[in-house]
């Protein structure tokens, strides 16, 4: 019991020095909102159109919005965009992390549905 209180606690006291490292430059700081989002992401999308501009996001409720509650799917009717498997996953596989490879290679039933990116 006591080395698994210690193990913990050994482990939370050597971290602590790494969160002073994490901190940003008053230049950095500026770009939020300019080129970065308010959380630090980059606001351009990319050369070839498949991760959007960051435009603000959602600015109002969607319908069917319940203060309290879990926020509604607002793409609860989108399709997917294409959809990887077991037979077509060499075609996308500059998509694909080596895991993901790796459960299509085991379980051949497997398919990754691939959604147009929203910011």
């Amino acid at each position: 019991m006591k080395i698994t209180i210690k193990i913990p606690s050994l482990v939370v006291c050597l971290m602590l020095p790494l969160a002073s490292f994490a901190s940003v430059t008053p230049q950095q700081a500026n770009q939020l909102g300019r080129t970065l989002t308010p959380m630090g992401a980059e606001k351009a999308g990319n050369v070839s159109g498949t991760i959007p501009a960051w435009t603000g996001g959602i600015q109002k409720p969607i319908a069917g919005f319940v203060s309290g509650e879990f926020h509604p799917n607002p793409y609860k009717n989108e399709k997917p965009r294409f959809v990887i498997t077991s037979a077509n996953w060499q075609k996308h596989k500059k998509l694909l992390t080596q895991g993901q490879i790796e459960l299509i290679a085991k379980y051949p039933s497997y398919s990754i549905n691939v959604y147009p990116s929203h910011r």
